[in-house]
């Protein structure tokens, strides 16, 4: 188990033979969503009593909570919303509710184009090199 929020886990496994009410999230969703990229062989999944169909935002703020102080799990997770679409009501809401509502008021910055934010988001330059490698405009 990575992460656990009550009724609510995030694990990774090489394979889950029930899926029942388990989605794959993180990085291992990305691709899901547009946004293809490598695995490391093990996969992450999410699993919460209630069953959510998880959203482009739920897979952007799960890939931070995996790897809280990882730049480049912010800017693969904003990129994900750049490509895919993304509710920003949604994306605060949730990300109040998971404790990183100034990760997600950060992640609207640069998403928005603007900088000047916390020091585990990659920078506008960065963003920019990575949009253009994944032809997101």
């Amino acid at each position: 188990m990575i992460w656990s929020g009550g009724l609510e886990l995030i694990f990774s496994a090489d394979a889950v033979d029930d899926h029942e009410g388990v989605e794959r999230t993180a990085p291992s969703a990305m691709c899901d969503f547009g946004v293809p990229l490598l695995s490391a062989g093990r996969d992450y999944y999410y699993h919460a009593h209630w069953n959510p169909k998880l959203r482009p935002e739920d897979v952007a703020l799960h890939s931070i909570l995996i790897d809280p102080g990882s730049t480049r799990a912010a800017a693969y997770s904003i990129l994900l919303l750049k490509k895919a679409g993304f509710d920003q009501a949604y994306l605060m809401e949730e990300a109040k509710r998971l404790g990183m509502g100034d990760v997600a008021k950060d992640m609207v910055r640069l998403l928005s184009g603007r900088g000047g934010v916390g020091p585990r988001m990659p920078t506008m330059s960065d963003l920019e090199d990575l949009y253009r490698l994944y032809g997101v405009g």
